[in-house]
């Protein structure tokens, strides 16, 4: 229950982490941000839908007080990256001609150092690779990088934008500091704060407990894997926003290696449902580096940091230097630490006889959608994992406004032919919008089977032509 003063009204999320609202000076500060934390704010009503001058929008926080630490127990104490999104698009704060644009920018309160850290780490979240020069340093040729860019530009409302253009930073490096103008924040310890407006006064610790850790919005039941050469478990069917099922992941086994695509947040205790941890993964395969996939990078290479990781070379780029302004370590240490393979993409890769495929999508992050096949009998046994796709009414209007029409036009061409192959198994993203993919896309698609994942709620059994949604631990074996 909230714990109320006049003025000041304080919920306690979860352990280390608070919501307080201070309505005399228009603030609603999310303090500590560990992963799935707008999924929490879902949860307990303080997110919800609304409207302003007949707009559609969202309640919720429009400020950050992140914590001293950058972890606790394994987990990130700092995920800002869906709270700021949430604040930027779902409040509208960055849309150009939202009623909620331009009143005031998204608050950012800490230390220095974590500041510029976020400031790097919310940009690369936003646009990836941004420079010409980090896809040259890659082998691109001119033309491949200005279709990335391009494509990425368009999703960007025409340019990439520093975060300090979108956010308001704060340092708060000494012991107090004065927030729009009345309300008084004190740094009593290593994560301890008080506030403090006219004679109200609260105090709250984000630190967690020996025996305390961040906790997931949802709850899972327990599975077991079936004994198969070659099966797909499903591992995650939502979005960062759902906050009854965990994010799109898949689990695949072949010769009893088991390999994980994407890692959201609290992927260690979905892991723990199956009876595994990261000990048991041969693999991780990255399609992009937005935190409902990478969010439980952390925790993964915590656990295990001989985890192998699967990726082409953009997203291993986006994911150093996102990963880096996380975790504060530098980027030719993660080289030497993290163990990696990078996949060619448009090829098939052979992955200790798994075989694999990644296709570059458009998003407005560098990612592929990934494909997976192995021999059976007199050909293949196939599974397709398209995640953050574009439906083909987005791909349309990028392909109307582009620079460069000719390299769009295959680009373009070989995502359709992805959409439309058949395989064995195909699980897609149809989590609608300007970013996702669409249900209608795939009408016809002959496909074995199709689950329909990354939505922010179930598909109602009405609005599906084809195919289903999986449960957490459901399996499909396609080699007995």
């Amino acid at each position: 229950m909230p714990g109320i003063q006049q003025g000041l009204l304080l919920v306690q999320v979860q352990p280390g982490s608070f919501y307080l609202e201070v309505p005399k000076v228009g603030l609603r500060l999310l303090c500590g941000c560990p992963p799935d934390s707008i999924k929490h704010l879902r949860k307990l009503g303080l997110v919800e839908a609304t409207e302003v001058c007949g707009v559609k929008t969202q309640t919720g926080p429009n400020a950050i007080l992140l914590a001293d630490v950058p972890a606790q127990q394994g987990e990130l104490s700092n995920l800002t990256e869906f709270p700021v999104l949430h604040m930027l698009y779902l409040q509208g704060m960055a849309i150009p001609g939202h009623p909620n644009h331009g009143r005031n920018k998204p608050l950012l309160i800490g230390k220095s150092l974590e500041l510029d850290a976020q400031a790097e780490y919310l940009k690369r979240g936003n646009y990836g690779l941004y420079d010409p020069q980090e896809y040259r340093v890659l082998g691109y040729t001119p033309e491949q990088t200005e279709l990335y860019l391009d494509i990425k530009r368009q999703f960007a409302y025409g340019r990439f934008i520093e975060s300090k253009e979108l956010i308001e930073f704060t340092p708060f490096d000494q012991d107090q500091i004065w927030i729009r103008g009345e309300l008084l924040i004190e740094r009593l310890a290593l994560n301890q704060f008080r506030f403090t407006l006219d004679q109200e006064v609260l105090e709250i610790d984000l630190n967690l407990g020996a025996e305390q850790r961040y906790r997931c919005a949802y709850q899972l039941p327990t599975a077991k894997l079936p004994e198969a050469n070659f099966f797909v478990t499903h591992f995650g069917d939502g979005d960062g926003w759902d906050p009854t099922r965990p994010c799109l992941s898949t689990l695949i086994s072949f010769h009893k290696r088991l390999y994980l695509i994407d890692a959201g947040p609290f992927v260690d205790r979905n892991l723990a449902k199956l009876g595994l941890n990261a000990h048991d993964l041969s693999g991780l395969f990255i399609t992009h580096v937005h935190d409902d996939h990478f969010g439980g990078f952390y925790g993964l290479v915590q656990s295990n940091p001989d985890l192998k990781v699967f990726v082409t070379i953009r997203v291993f780029a986006c994911l150093m230097k996102k990963y880096s302004a996380l975790s504060g370590i530098r980027e030719d240490k993660l080289l030497s630490d993290i163990h990696y393979q990078i996949m060619e993409k448009e090829e098939w890769n052979d992955i200790q006889g798994l075989l694999v495929k990644p296709v570059p999508s458009a998003h407005p992050i560098d990612t592929t959608l990934l494909l997976f096949k192995v021999p059976f009998k007199n050909g293949f046994k196939s599974y397709g994992h398209l995640t953050d796709i574009a439906n083909l009414q987005v791909l349309k209007r990028l392909g109307s406004q582009t620079t460069c029409p000719e390299e769009y036009q295959k680009f373009y061409q070989k995502l359709v032919e992805i959409y439309q192959e058949p395989m064995d198994l195909k699980r897609v993203d149809v989590g609608g919008g300007p970013v996702h993919g669409n249900v209608d896309d795939f009408a016809n698609d002959a496909s074995g089977d199709i689950l329909w994942a990354h939505t922010s709620s179930p598909i109602s059994a009405e609005n599906l032509t084809s195919g289903h949604q999986a449960q957490f631990g459901e399996s499909v074996i396609l080699i007995p």
